[in-house]
């Protein structure tokens, strides 16, 4: 069963935004490739929210790998939601994991 509810950091908005756009300017239609590969990443996390591996104390890293970009998200159980911190490429020195 997927998780009731995703929310996103405006930070992970931004990041997500700032992806896109940077696909779109490269070649027109892959920043929407970029997006599909993102959602069918969260919806695989919102099915099985405690299935990817944990980078620091509780947060876990979904992976959009055609991408090489990742997610850093939190699985709040007790309410049954996903809080995605960040959406950033995975060369990016960061401090999440």
């Amino acid at each position: 069963m997927a998780a009731k509810q995703i929310i996103y950091s405006t930070e992970a908005i931004q990041e997500l935004q700032d992806a896109y756009v940077y696909y779109e300017d490269r070649k027109a239609g892959l920043g929407v490739k970029f997006l599909r590969a993102f959602d069918d990443e969260v919806q695989s996390i919102a099915n099985h929210p405690e299935s990817r591996q944990i980078v620091k104390d509780d947060l876990r890293k979904g992976v959009i790998r055609k991408f090489g970009y990742v997610l850093i998200y939190e699985y709040i159980k007790k309410v049954d939601s996903i809080y995605i911190f960040a959406i950033i490429h995975a060369s990016r020195n960061t401090e999440y994991y």
